[in-house]
């Protein structure tokens, strides 16, 4: 058989290749944001979509990431990881590009659809192939540096997205500059050497059965309690995303240009600067114990069960003074004037938004970490497939819903207090992993 690699990519072009196509991807997420409203229109192209059309061609995307995250798992024992993440960014380009020719609903709906599903072999891969790569030292470094890509790309996509569909008078003009930018990155990722060890395997050729590492991770309790606190933590930041621009346009009565620019950059600020700083703590924590890994004082399987335990209070800490703080900014808010101020709530939110993004490496870490090497792929797949079917994908409704039934104030309430459940889950786990040392 003949092998198709031109060349062999060091460790830190893999890091830069694998951040280069997350902010792509996100840049994607950005625009198709950013155009909606043109969608609902007939003029420039748009499609006349009703507000639910729009609502539902968004969450088809986390369907095909759904539908995708156990497949990637599944083939990766068998397929290297890096054909897999080619084949699904080509299937992401072809479907970006049907994105850009849709002339109906329909059409739209099965291209996000699509999207959704090859963007999904990229975000469950890619991490734990980064991990691999990675010297023990910079895991958590290369982590938060991959993950910080994401609050970068949605806001460049936002502007992108508004800026070209301005310039050239239509919706769809953003999707087929991404459809050609992501060329490149695939062919190289797919003409690139394949080193053996990022199979989804035991140390030899020993594979396991689909059906065993299944049973294998829902078997393992500190593992369940981080999946089951990331789906509630996507359930919020995923519903805050998409709803806080409109609770504050209509509970407070801001324009909706301030509402959307300002928590934007909300986004990208506290997304980047958080991320990198999650990374950085557990970076400067774990600096004791990896040099007493060095000087064989602890053993390798010992200082992963550290880097899981420190992670897991970085987050409980982060994300339980986070859930304070934004709880707090909102009740305040509505106390000091009718309907509100702002800019308390805005204050409480740029904190909270930042202690919530400081979560995001040391979780990613804990999650491949808590299992055996050989998992660690299926264990990020399984993790995306919850976090997505359990969080992203219903909270625009039962977010939606809340604001029929309740209002908007409680609404709003109702969904930073759903982190109690990621507090509960996360704190479990934490006190879980210092038994396990």
């Amino acid at each position: 058989m003949v092998k198709l690699e031109f060349c062999k990519l060091s460790p830190i072009m893999i890091l830069t290749l694998f951040t280069l196509i997350s902010i792509l991807l996100f840049i994607d997420r950005g625009a198709f944001a950013a155009v909606l409203q043109k969608l609902e229109k007939k003029i420039h192209g748009g499609l006349g979509l009703s507000s639910s059309q729009a609502g539902l061609a968004g969450s088809l995307f986390a369907l095909g990431v759904i539908i995708s995250s156990p497949i990637a798992s599944y083939l990766s024992q068998y397929i290297h990881p890096q054909y897999l993440i080619s084949a699904g960014l080509f299937i992401w380009s072809g479907a970006v590009f049907l994105t850009f020719i849709s002339k109906h609903f329909l059409m739209l709906g099965v291209a996000r659809l699509l999207v959704g599903f090859g963007e999904g072999f990229f975000i469950c891969l890619a991490p734990p192939f980064i991990i691999d790569c990675a010297p023990v030292e910079k895991r958590t470094k290369w982590i938060g540096i991959y993950y910080s890509a994401q609050p970068l790309g949605m806001a460049l996509g936002i502007v992108y997205g508004t800026q070209i569909s301005n310039l050239f008078k239509g919706w769809h003009y953003p999707f087929i500059f991404e459809t050609v930018v992501m060329i490149p990155f695939m062919l190289t990722l797919f003409l690139s050497y394949k080193d053996p060890k990022h199979y989804a395997k035991k140390e030899g050729e020993e594979r396991e059965k689909f059906t065993t590492a299944l049973r294998i991770l829902f078997g393992n309790y500190l593992y369940l309690c981080l999946v089951i606190g990331y789906s509630a933590y996507g359930f919020t930041t995923g519903g805050l995303a998409f709803w806080t621009p409109y609770f504050v346009e209509s509970f407070y009565h801001i324009s909706g240009s301030i509402a959307t620019y300002s928590l934007g950059a909300n986004t990208m600020l506290c997304g980047i600067i958080g991320t990198r700083l999650g990374s950085y703590i557990l970076s400067r924590i774990m600096k004791k114990y990896e040099d007493m890994k060095k000087n064989d004082q602890i053993s390798n399987e010992k200082l992963e069960c550290y880097r899981v335990e420190k992670s897991s209070w970085i987050m409980l800490t982060s994300i339980f003074i986070g859930l304070i703080i934004t709880v707090l900014g909102l009740l305040f808010s509505s106390f000091l004037s009718k309907p509100g101020n702002f800019i308390v709530f805005f204050i409480g939110l740029v904190f909270g938004e930042f202690l919530f993004a400081i979560t995001i490496a040391p979780t990613a870490i804990a999650i491949m970490m808590s299992v055996p090497i050989h998992l660690r792929g299926h264990a990020n797949s399984i993790s995306m497939f919850f976090m997505h079917s359990l969080g992203g994908l219903p909270s625009h409704s039962i977010i939606g819903a809340w604001f029929d039934n309740f209002g908007e104030y409680v609404g709003i309430l109702l969904t930073f207090l759903w982190l109690i459940i990621s507090v509960v889950f996360w704190g479990i786990a934490w006190n879980a992993s210092v038994i396990d040392i």
